[in-house]
Formats: structure tokens, sequence, C-alpha cells
């Protein structure tokens, strides 16, 4: 089993622009964010990626220079002397994983940001999710299965 986290921002940055904004992030939240290519958006349907002229293709990790989000999103609670190198509890990193998606969306000033969450690499649904019912959406989610298995269209209104 491999837990997994990508997708993609619906904006051109530039390979500067890109990289300063994945650095910024693996800086402010300790988790790995990188840059992949579109063979790397297993299961994706084709019409997302038709739709999106510009993309910025990512990955997020457990930690800076990882592939996998193994810890990220098992939702499982560590024990206090864990060394995970995140939060222990998984309520608490499923919420850093929403800070983390919401300032990559944010931030790149896009309207769109398409991301998997998933248990290798399986799409066993889509959902389009306006930003400001993420939380609530997201939670429901990882409460009934962890990692979910959801492909969210997260947008900005």
């Amino acid at each position: 089993m491999s837990n997994e986290i990508y997708g993609f921002v619906d904006v051109s940055l530039s390979s500067s622009g890109s990289e300063s904004l994945f650095k910024k992030l693996e800086n402010t939240y300790g988790v790995g964010v990188c840059k992949i290519g579109e063979e790397q958006l297993y299961n994706f349907p084709q019409y997302l990626l038709d739709q999106s002229s510009g993309k910025l293709l990512f990955c997020i990790a457990d930690k800076p220079g990882g592939w996998n989000a193994t810890c990220l999103i098992d939702y499982l609670n560590y024990a206090t002397n864990a060394s995970i190198g995140l939060p222990l509890n998984g309520v608490d990193r499923v919420r850093l994983l929403e800070q983390v998606l919401a300032d990559l969306l944010l931030e790149s000033n896009a309207s769109r940001l398409c991301v998997a969450l998933t248990d290798s690499s399986l799409i066993d649904e889509s959902k389009i999710v306006l930003l400001e019912s993420f939380h609530e959406i997201l939670s429901n989610d990882f409460a009934e299965c962890a990692p979910p298995c959801v492909l969210y269209d997260l947008r900005v209104k």
C-alpha cells in the first residue's frame, strides 16, 4: 500500500515561480511538494486534463524530498513518542493538508486545484468542492475511509 497525494493547479507559473512556491510550502508546513509529469496523474479522468490549458502538476509527500504520503493521510493516531515529522494526531495531519492545499491554490492565484488522495493510486470517486466547504467534506470523507481515494476538484468562488 502506498498513500499518495497528486494533482494540478489550473494556472501557468514559470518553473522558478513554481519551485519558489513549492519551497515556501515545504518550509512552512514541513511536507514535501514537488513537480511531477502528467503521466504521474494516475487514474485522473482525461476530461479534467483536457479542460485545463495551463497546469502546475504536483505531488505532496510526508517530508521534503519524499514521494509518498504514507503518514500524512493514513488518519492514524501515533503514540506520543513516535517520530514521524508530522503531527501525531490524524485529524491534525488532515488539517495540515487542508492548509497546504488552500495555500497552494490561493498563492498561485488559481481558481481551481484538482487533487487525488489515494491508496495505491485508486480513485473511487470525484467531487467538485468549493474551498469554503472543503474542511467539512474532507473531514467527513476521512472519518468514513482513510485515505478516501477521492479526486477533489477544489474551486474558489
